[in-house]
């Protein structure tokens, strides 16, 4: 997949002192670091930026929309660290989709810290900030729809909203069902293995090999659905 982003990279370097005739090494200070992400929009579409991963306090992937133009701050956290915050650590995935359809233009899987514009990191702060431009709104050619299905109840089937489904393959992509339940990823070709992890809040996690049980069609899209038990069920 031919990489667009601007690249910057950002490095924080930790002094570790040994004592003398001592063959320990001291572990190094940790620090509270106030850390923000940012994302500019230098385009003249609107758009949506999608996380996932452990930054995302409380759920497992969240979108922002922005309009063109705009610079919206995306997550803000305090922690404590040894050297600074590391955007692989944070983040899985960084996706972009552009329009009302919601033509998916960028996805990053894994996320690195190139594409991520260092701002100040001085006193413990660190802000990061994603731009946007005019170059990566093409659509990407190298992942096409592949897999997609529904989460359901399966006392009631009724849809969840907001389920999260992870897939570890030849990389990993995670995203959460939309409104109707509805889960849809964009993979490179090829195989399709790995493993699926199906969650969500009040239900049992389900976790499926693929590429057992999955039905496909002439275009290369397969389905694969998942029922999921409440806890306690």
């Amino acid at each position: 997949m031919k990489r667009v982003f601007q690249r910057f990279t950002i490095c924080f370097w930790v002094l570790c002192l040994a004592s003398c005739g001592d063959d320990s090494t001291n572990e190094p200070d940790e620090h509270t670091w106030s850390v923000t992400y940012r994302a500019t929009n230098e385009t003249i579409e609107d758009i949506i930026v999608g996380l996932s991963g452990p930054a995302v306090t409380g759920v497992t992937s969240v979108e922002f929309a922005i309009q063109a133009g705009e610079t919206i701050e995306l997550l803000n956290y305090d922690a404590l660290l040894p050297s600074g915050p590391e955007v692989e650590d944070d983040f899985w995935c960084v996706s972009v989709l552009l329009g009302f359809d919601r033509t998916l233009v960028q996805q990053l899987c894994p996320v690195s810290s190139e594409q991520w514009e260092p701002g100040s990191s001085n006193s413990y702060q660190a802000d990061f900030r994603l731009i946007i431009t005019e170059a990566d709104l093409e659509p990407i050619e190298d992942l096409c729809p592949r897999l997609a299905g529904v989460v359901f109840e399966s006392e009631t089937g009724q849809a969840i909203v907001g389920a999260t489904v992870d897939y570890h393959g030849e990389g990993r992509f995670f995203l959460t069902t939309n409104a109707s339940g509805r889960y849809l990823f964009y993979l490179p070709e090829g195989p399709l293995q790995g493993v699926l992890e199906v969650s969500g809040q009040g239900y049992h996690s389900v976790e499926h090999t693929l590429p057992e049980g999955v039905s496909g069609n002439s275009s290369g899209l397969y389905r694969l659905d998942f029922g999921l038990m409440r806890d306690g069920g």
